[in-house]
Parts: structure tokens; C-alpha cells; sequence
């Protein structure tokens, strides 16, 4: 993923599990040494903004555990947000806009059969939770976000087409 702002840019990836940026000749900028699931996208945000790594970060042991939605700032200062944590132990897939809208497939527990789709908007504010068909499912997710609609590829041969604006608790 590739973040620009005030005619630079950077690189962004996980290395070794950490999130590390890396500009255009490829030296380090900057490292966070957490383990990270998921580089989920970048946020562009407002002009006058800077653009944020949208991150998925899984914490908790033995099948137990939760994942954060997080904004860090693209420019390696210390400056972010993190969502309301859900509940979930691994990501199976995940999908963000161009405007920021994001929905991530969560695995819930270690049973590999309940999983589901949660959906933020712009500033990382949940927006809604799917429950996926309870079975199991040992292969990733896919995960499409148009501006109106959230497209879930669950396997080879069903998709499921959610609205945006579908809110469900």
C-alpha cells in the first residue's frame, strides 16, 4: 500500500510481522513492532488531513481473543485511532474503498465454523455485523466494498451482496 502526503510518499507492508514504511528507495522510515493480521488500506482523509494506515491488529490466547480496527498516522508519527473492539481470533478477509469504507471477515473461534462480517465506515466506526452461514470454512474470505454495497465471496460458488447502509446488531 502506498500513502502520500506533502509530496512524499511511502511504501507500507508487514515485515517480520511488524508495520514498517519504507520510501521510494526502498530505506526504512519507520517500524511498529506489534503483530499486525491485516494491512487493511490506507484512509486518504480530508486535504488538510493525513492519510492513515488502516490496520488489523488480533489480540487474546487459547481461541480467545478480540481484533482492533486501527488508524495510524502514514507519516510515522505517534498519532491514531483505534475502533471498539469485536470479538474474533483471525482475519479471513478484508476489503476497503477508496473512501475509506471498510468490512473485515472474522473468524470468532477456533471452531472454524462462526464467522462473520463487521463494517466501519471512513472514521472506523462500527456500522454493522453479518453473521456468515455456520459451517466450516478452512480457506479465506473475500471481501469487496463498493461505495453502496459489501460483496462476501464465500467460496467458489456463493456470494453474498450486502447494502452499506444494512445495519444489524
Amino acid at each position: 500500500m502506498t500513502a502520500t502526503h506533502q509530496g512524499k510518499s511511502w511504501q507500507i507492508g508487514i515485515e517480520d510481522q511488524a508495520l514498517v514504511a519504507r520510501d521510494p528507495r526502498g530505506q526504512e522510515a519507520w517500524r511498529i513492532g506489534q503483530r499486525f493480521a491485516a494491512v487493511v488500506g490506507i484512509v486518504p482523509g480530508l486535504p488538510y488531513e493525513v492519510p492513515m494506515v488502516r490496520v488489523a491488529h488480533l489480540n487474546g490466547v487459547s481461541g480467545r481473543g478480540f481484533l482492533e480496527l486501527l488508524d495510524i498516522d502514514a507519516t510515522g508519527s505517534q498519532r491514531g485511532q483505534a475502533a471498539f473492539p469485536v470479538r474474533g481470533i483471525s482475519v479471513l478477509g478484508h476489503g476497503m474503498n477508496a473512501d475509506g469504507l471498510t468490512a473485515i471477515a472474522i473468524r470468532l473461534d477456533a471452531s472454524i465454523q462462526r464467522d462473520y462480517v463487521m463494517a466501519y465506515d471512513q472514521r472506523g466506526t462500527h456500522m454493522w455485523a453479518w453473521q456468515l452461514p455456520e459451517r466450516p470454512r478452512p480457506d479465506p474470505v473475500g471481501v469487496w466494498v463498493e461505495p453502496a454495497r459489501v460483496v462476501v465471496f464465500l467460496d467458489t460458488d456463493r456470494v453474498v451482496v450486502l447494502p452499506i447502509a444494512k445495519r444489524v446488531e
